[in-house]
C-alpha cells in the first residue's frame, strides 16, 4: 500500500475524520520507508505477470543486497512480502553498478526497491511506491507520489560514502607458516583465545585456509566441503568466527582456488567433484605430460606445478568455487584473502566478489622486484586491481621490498616518487593493503622441525621501523601475529594504532613527505580529525609546533596533533 500523501484539509469535519482514519490506516499496513540516497530505478516493465527491470546503486561495498518487494490484488496486500532479488549486471561509470530484475509477480500492484549495503538500508522510491495499473496483458508501473514518469530519472544521490577500506581499518594476518605444525589441530581455539587482546584494536582478520589439504599449511586444497584441517575442526571453527564477530573484528578467509589437488590421484576431486574433472582442468597443465587428460580452457594466468590448475573459464568449476564461498559466508567469514592470484584471470576475483557480495577482499600478486624501479611494479599490481573491475585490493609489495631495502641500504629517498610514496599507496591507496611481513616473506615459530617460510623477510631489527611507516600511512595495514603476539610487539604496536583511528587516517588520506634522504625519511599525514608525523632511520627530524609524541625507539618516532 502507498505511503499516505499529505492531506487536503476537508470543508466537512467527518468526512476529514473518515480521510484521516484511513490514511493513518494504511499507515500501518505500508512498510516502513526511507527516502533514496543511493539507489535508483532506470527502467521496469510488468508483462503477462512478469514484473522486470534494472536498478542503478552505488558501489558502496562489496556486500550489498537489492531487493524489489511487491505488493499484490486490489488491495495491494504487502503481508506476507513478496520479493524478487536483483543481480549484477555490469560497472555503470565510477562507483555505480546496474543491476536487474525478472521475476514472475502475478496480480502485482506496486512495488518499491530495497538496497541493504554495510548494514544500512536505502529505499527507492521515496514517499510512495510503484504502481501497477493493469490495462492489458501488456502494463506499465508508474509512481504513486513523488515519481511522475514510467521510466524513472535520475534522483538526487548522494557523494559515495567511503568503502570499507576508507574506513581506517587494520587487519590482523593471525596465523604463521608453522601455526597447523606448532600444535596440530588447536590453532582455531588458539586464535579464539586472543580475541581479548584483539578487540577494539583490529577491524578484520585474516585466517589461514580452512579446508582439507595434502599440505599442513592448507595451499594445497584437496576437499573444499570438508572444514576439518591442520588448524582445527570445523566445530572450532565456528566457535572462533562466531566470537570474532561478536568482537566486532571481520574474518577474512584465506582462498585458494587458483589450482587443486585429487583426493588420491592427480584429478580425481571429490567433496565436491566436478561433473567433469578432467574438464576442470586446464588444458596446459602438467598432467597432461604424466598420462593425464586435462580437457579445460587454455589457463588464464600462470601455471602452478604443485596441483591442478583450474579452469576459471568452465561454469562448473565458477559455480563449485561459488558453493564453497557461500558455505563460509554462511558460518560467518565476511571476505577474502585470495591466494596466487597471478595464476588466474583478475576478472574472476571480481565475478566471485560481486557474487558472495563480501565486504573485503585483498590478492596476492607477489612479482619480482626491481628496485630501481619501482613504479613498474606497482602498476602491475594495479593492473591487476583495475582487471578485478576495482573489486578487490592488494597487497603491496612494492612498499614492503622498497621499505625493508631504504632501510638496509640507507637510501630513504628511494621511499619517494614524483613527490608521493613510491608504492601502490602512492598511486591507488585505496585499493592497497601494506604489510611489513606476513607468513611467506617472515619468519615463523619453530614447529615440528619446520622453521617458517622466511622468503623475503623485513630487517630483523628494524620491524617496527616498518609498522611506525606503514601505520601512519594511506592504505589498510595488516599486521603480522608473529610480530605482534608471538614477538610481543603489542605494547609498541597499539598506541601507533590508536593514533591513527584517533586522527581519522584512512586508506585514502593524504601524505606530505617532508624529508627523505640517505639518514631519515618523515611526513606528515592528514586524517579527518587530526594529523599524525613520522621519522624512520637514523637522522634528526622533529614535525612543527603542535605535535605530540605518541611513541618512539631507535631510529623511529611518531607524533599526533
Amino acid at each position: 500500500m502507498a505511503r499516505p500523501t499529505t492531506l487536503a484539509a476537508s470543508r466537512l469535519p467527518c468526512i476529514a475524520f473518515l480521510v484521516l482514519l484511513l490514511s493513518c490506516l494504511s499507515a500501518l499496513a505500508a512498510p516502513t520507508r526511507r527516502d533514496p540516497v543511493q539507489v535508483a530505478l532506470l527502467s521496469y516493465t510488468y508483462e503477462n505477470g512478469v514484473l522486470s527491470g534494472s536498478i542503478k546503486v552505488q558501489n558502496i561495498a562489496y556486500q550489498k543486497e537489492v531487493t524489489v518487494v511487491y505488493a499484490t490484488g486490489a488491495e495491494e496486500s504487502w503481508s506476507p512480502a513478496q520479493t524478487i532479488a536483483a543481480v549484477y549486471a555490469s560497472t555503470a561509470g565510477s562507483g555505480f553498478e546496474t543491476w536487474k530484475f525478472s521475476a514472475s509477480a502475478p496480480d502485482a500492484t506496486a512495488f518499491y526497491i530495497h538496497y541493504v549495503v554495510a548494514g544500512t538500508s536505502y529505499y527507492a522510491p521515496g514517499n510512495s511506491n510503484y504502481k501497477v495499473t493493469a490495462t492489458s496483458a501488456t502494463t506499465t508501473a508508474t509512481a504513486t507520489a513523488t515519481k511522475t514518469t514510467t521510466k524513472a530519472g535520475s534522483p538526487t544521490i548522494a557523494p559515495l560514502p567511503p568503502t570499507i577500506s576508507g574506513n581506517g581499518d587494520v587487519i590482523i594476518q593471525a596465523f604463521e607458516w608453522t601455526s597447523s605444525t606448532i600444535s596440530p589441530g588447536t590453532w582455531w581455539t588458539t586464535v579464539n583465545n586472543q580475541i581479548p587482546n584483539l578487540k577494539g584494536v583490529f577491524d578484520m582478520i585474516w585466517l589461514p585456509p580452512a579446508t582439507d589439504s595434502e599440505s599442513d599449511q592448507g595451499y594445497l586444497p584437496r576437499q573444499w566441503d570438508i572444514l576439518d584441517s591442520k588448524y582445527g575442526v570445523e566445530r572450532d571453527l565456528r566457535t572462533l568466527v562466531k566470537n570474532l564477530t561478536d568482537a566486532n573484528i571481520l574474518p577474512l578467509a584465506d582462498i585458494v582456488i587458483n589450482h587443486r589437488v585429487g583426493t588420491h590421484d592427480w584429478a580425481d576431486f571429490s567433496n565436491p567433484a566436478f561433473p567433469n574433472n578432467a574438464a576442470a582442468v586446464c588444458s596446459g597443465d602438467e598432467w597432461g605430460q604424466h598420462g593425464g587428460n586435462p580437457q579445460g580452457a587454455a589457463d588464464t594466468g600462470l601455471n602452478y606445478a604443485s596441483g591442478r590448475d583450474l579452469d576459471h573459464t568452465n561454469a562448473d568449476v565458477q559455480a563449485a568455487i561459488l558453493r564453497y564461498l557461500n558455505t563460509l559466508k554462511s558460518i560467518g567469514y565476511a571476505g577474502w584473502r585470495y591466494d596466487f592470484v597471478l595464476g588466474f584471470g583478475g576478472q574472476y576475483v571480481g565475478e566471485y566478489n560481486k557474487a558472495t557480495s563480501a565486504a573485503f577482499s585483498v590478492g596476492e600478486k607477489w612479482e619480482d622486484l626491481n628496485l630501481n624501479d619501482p613504479s613498474s611494479h606497482r602498476n602491475s599490481i594495479r593492473d591487476w586491481i583495475v582487471a578485478t573491475g576495482s573489486q578487490s585490493s592488494a597487497f603491496d609489495f612494492t612498499t614492503k621490498g622498497m621499505l625493508q631495502n631504504a632501510i638496509t641500504t640507507a637510501n630513504y629517498a628511494s621511499l619517494v616518487v614524483n613527490g608521493a610514496p613510491c608504492g601502490l599507496i602512492g598511486i591507488d591507496p585505496a585499493h592497497a593493503v601494506t604489510f611489513v611481513d606476513n607468513h611467506d616473506t617472515g619468519p615463523s615459530t619453530n614447529g615440528n622441525g619446520q622453521s617458517g617460510q622466511n622468503l623475503w623477510p623485513f630487517p630483523a631489527t628494524s620491524i617496527m621501523l616498518g609498522y611506525a611507516y606503514i601505520l601512519t600511512h594511506p592504505g589498510v595495514p595488516s599486521v603480522y601475529w608473529y610480530h605482534y603476539i608471538t614477538k610481543q610487539l603489542k605494547s609498541a604496536i597499539d598506541p601507533l594504532i590508536a593514533a591513527r583511528k584517533a586522527a581519522g587516517v584512512t586508506a585514502t588520506s593524504p601524505v606530505s613527505i617532508a624529508q627523505a634522504d640517505n639518514s631519515v625519511y618523515a611526513a606528515y599525514t592528514t586524517g579527518a580529525s587530526g594529523s599524525l608525523a613520522v621519522k624512520i632511520g637514523p637522522g634528526s627530524w622533529a614535525p612543527k609546533e603542535g605535535y605530540t609524541l605518541v611513541n618512539r625507539d631507535v631510529n623511529w618516532a611518531v607524533w599526533k596533533a
